[in-house]
């Protein structure tokens, strides 16, 4: 297994926590999204029973059913503002919990509010969410997820 060195660190947080020690001024030289809820209103979905769970998880993490403010909690609300839109990889499985159209409208927005190194994989015929496909053959490009993943982030290093 390749190991990543460099100057990259995991800035993300779940559920809207603060990382102590990182501002906003620090921008990422690039990002990896796994299975990312980004537009928190859309009940977009191949499967009808993922995409009601994903609505009650949304209720429960926003506390609102209002799909006015859950959009504007959304990652996918913040694209208008972007600056500085880094290169991105968003990555996806066809039959994941988070509906893969979540992955497929941020890259939409980033390219439209010019992300010009902005790539959306939908993984076909597995059901596996996040790090649980890290070990899995993306069909679409016949590499791991793991080793496009370290070699994407390598890549941007100086």
């Amino acid at each position: 297994m390749q190991k990543l060195q460099g100057p990259l660190s995991n800035k993300g947080a779940a559920r809207g926590a603060r990382v102590p020690g990182w501002s906003a001024a620090e921008f990422p030289k690039a990002v990896v999204s796994f299975s990312a809820a980004c537009d928190l209103s859309s009940r977009d979905g191949d499967n009808q029973h993922d995409v009601q769970q994903f609505g009650m998880d949304i209720e429960n993490y926003t506390n609102s059913s209002d799909l006015g403010y859950q959009y504007s909690v959304s990652p996918i609300a913040l694209v208008a503002a972007a600056t500085n839109i880094p290169p991105i990889r968003l990555y996806a499985t066809q039959m994941d919990p988070v509906p893969h159209q979540q992955a497929e409208a941020m890259r939409d927005a980033l390219i439209s509010h010019g992300g010009v190194d902005v790539l959306e994989w939908t993984i076909p015929g597995i059901n596996l969410h996040a790090f649980n496909y890290w070990h899995t053959l993306n069909s679409l490009t016949g590499n791991y997820v793991s080793v496009e993943v370290i070699e994407f982030l390598q890549s941007q290093l100086p």
